[in-house]
């Protein structure tokens, strides 16, 4: 169910996810209206009543948000579990333990969007991208725990890592697939191992295998965790420009915003295909994703047809663009929120570099050159991290 702040008896049934700023009226002279649509903010309030059962009982339980704008808060029985302020973030609110097993439970997320204007484009509000239920029991794989790590590409050679709760007797089991095809197996949290014969990632050659690892004991599977991948290394440097598996590739991008016009700013699959694909067809082979983390979707989308993807993270640091935007709490989130941004891209080929702010003043400030101030490894990683 969902109803704005103060409205309970007016709540309605709603598929998520869901634009909630498209269920308000537009104002004519609102501040900063001609960038956002004229539509105002809100409050917003969405609950989901269910009775788990017994398959539950015992069970390690997590709420998996892809974004929520913005502000949010998520309550099991009224009590709280989770929550985020930035409204481009990916986050988890845990349950374990707070289930009534074969009684009612009620999960309630707030999205407070009221202080606006906080953007200077069309935000939308609410729980705008998809959610996820996830349950393992007391040995798991944790979420965004299994990371592909391409090394080499004269031979092919990869590095599995596996972040994993689990006893010290417990098996991690990992197989590298190409379809039903395994083409490489290892054991062990954390392991290096060639593949012959395989086909590189790039946006011409949009390749993609499946690495699948369970967690095993006394022949039972206790957990399993898979991801698609591509395998590709990326470079630069002022001679070669930016190359992918060393060949120059010359960029020929496009600015994308994760709103579809009149559709709103739901993290739809199909629109987003259909986007990445016109832009394809047209000629090219570059997003660049305007100006926050990208959705699944369309991170997804851009590993299956081909296109190369920065994400980006914020639209403001210290500096305001927007009344009461980001600025206010840079200091306090920006590093989680870095860390969920490349959590969520680790093992998209798709991603191939990074932007650490758009149209930035306080890049031209004291405190802005410490903020951006970054050794040569530092720069390394910001283009080596996804994969």
């Amino acid at each position: 169910m969902f109803w704005k702040d103060g409205h309970e008896e007016e709540a309605v049934s709603v598929q998520l996810p869901h634009d909630a700023m498209q269920t308000e009226e537009r104002i004519p002279d609102m501040e900063n209206g001609a960038s956002s649509g004229f539509y105002p903010g809100g409050k917003y309030y969405y609950q989901k009543t269910f009775t788990p059962d017994e398959s539950y009982e015992g069970k390690q339980v997590m709420l998996q948000f892809g974004g929520v704008y913005m502000d949010s808060t998520v309550l099991v029985n009224d009590e709280k579990v989770g929550g985020r302020l930035y409204g481009y973030s990916e986050f988890f609110a845990d349950l374990t333990g707070k289930l009534k097993i074969g009684e009612e439970n009620t999960v309630t997320v707030i999205a407070d969007n009221s202080r606006t204007p906080n953007s200077r484009w069309y935000s939308g509000s609410g729980i705008y991208r998809d959610v996820h239920i996830l349950s393992a029991g007391k040995e798991f794989i944790r979420p965004r725990g299994l990371r592909v790590k391409t090394l080499s590409i004269d031979p092919v050679k990869v590095r599995i890592c596996v972040d994993v709760q689990a006893e010290p007797d417990t098996e991690i089991r990992t197989l590298i697939c190409d379809q039903d095809r395994v083409i490489a197996e290892g054991e062990g949290a954390s392991f290096e191992t060639e593949l012959p014969g395989v086909k590189m990632w790039d946006a011409e050659h949009p390749n993609l295998y499946t690495v699948r690892t369970t967690l095993e004991k006394d022949g039972r599977i206790l957990d399993a965790d898979e991801v698609t991948t591509g395998f590709r290394m990326i470079r630069a440097d002022a001679a070669s420009g930016l190359q992918v598996n060393g060949k120059t590739v010359k960029l020929r991008g496009a600015c994308v915003h994760h709103d579809h016009g009149p559709l709103g700013a739901c993290a739809m699959y199909k629109a987003e295909l259909r986007r990445v694909k016109r832009l394809k067809e047209l000629g090219y082979n570059a997003i660049r994703y305007a100006h926050n983390p990208a959705d699944d979707n369309i991170l997804e989308i851009c590993d299956k047809v081909g296109m190369y993807l920065l994400d980006e993270t914020f639209d403001q640091w210290k500096v305001p663009q927007s009344t009461y935007d980001y600025a206010l709490h840079f200091d306090e989130e920006w590093k989680k929120d870095i860390e969920s941004l490349i959590a969520r891209d680790y093992n998209h080929p798709a991603v191939i570099m990074y932007c650490i702010g758009n149209e930035i003043s306080d890049t031209g400030l004291p405190h802005g050159a410490m903020i951006d101030k970054t050794d040569q490894r530092d720069r390394t990683c910001l283009w080596m991290t996804a994969g």
